[in-house]
């Protein structure tokens, strides 16, 4: 497995961007991503901790952040690129939380949509792949019934 830096930049993105393992998750919410957004992008809503949030706040919020990734088709095996509007308030503690829900290779688009250098789509984009049983390496809910 090659090394995979905690930011990328814009032209990183341009070069990867069609590669098979890159996810590119937009963390700004399904409207704003409808409104723009780089193209190949998806809309991926993970939450974010309450501010000051603690460790154990954190690990408590890690199965439900993990089971939203799933949703969205994302595995465990691509790199995940995860951008904003910019300022990385968003993308950065969305990184945090994928990470801890077990996510082995996370970046944080440096600039965000507002870096993208090309044209940006508008419309909506199917938001999750059809459900069925994927396999996952990010961590499962160990909570039971």
């Amino acid at each position: 497995m090659t090394e995979f830096p905690p930011v990328v930049d814009v032209a990183w993105l341009q070069e990867h961007l069609d590669d098979g393992d890159v996810f590119l998750g937009d963390v700004r919410g399904p409207n704003a991503h409808t409104r723009g957004h780089i193209p190949g992008s998806k809309p991926l809503v993970l939450g974010s901790p309450p501010p000051m949030s603690d460790h154990a706040m954190l690990e408590a919020l890690a199965p439900e952040v993990g089971l939203r990734l799933r949703r969205h088709g994302v595995t465990g095996e691509e790199r995940l690129v995860l951008c904003d509007r910019g300022d990385g308030v968003g993308a950065m503690p969305a990184a945090q939380m994928a990470e801890l829900a077990g996510h082995p290779r996370i970046a944080v688009l440096l600039g965000g949509v507002a870096a993208w250098p090309g044209e940006l789509e508008v419309g909506a984009s199917r938001t999750s792949p059809p459900f069925r049983p994927v396999r996952s390496s990010l961590r499962a809910s160990t909570t039971t019934s």
